[in-house]
């Protein structure tokens, strides 16, 4: 498995650590807060695009699903107009 270095939020650092706690499962109802980029950690590729989803905005998640210490889908709410809906986000 491919490691990338990031620099990395407190809060997304542990997001991390829950994703590799977890192995097999799910986290839900998870909120990112914004933060300093001051910890630097190794991550798998998949990680490294869940915390591009962060970073491009989506800071609030239903629910994250865990395969293999690593995230494989996520679903975030929103809402446009006055529409609600839920956007899934497949991590490979």
């Amino acid at each position: 498995m491919v490691k990338l270095k990031m620099k990395v939020t407190e809060d997304e650092l542990k997001l991390v650590r829950a994703i590799e706690h977890v192995q097999f499962g799910e986290l839900l109802e998870v909120e990112i807060g914004d933060g300093r980029l001051d910890k630097e950690i190794e991550v798998s590729q998949r990680t490294s695009a869940l915390l591009q989803t962060i970073r491009d905005g989506i800071q609030s998640f239903r629910t994250i699903k865990i395969e293999g210490s690593e995230p494989s889908y996520a679903e975030a709410y929103g809402t446009i107009g006055t529409f609600k809906y839920i956007r899934r986000y497949k991590y490979r």
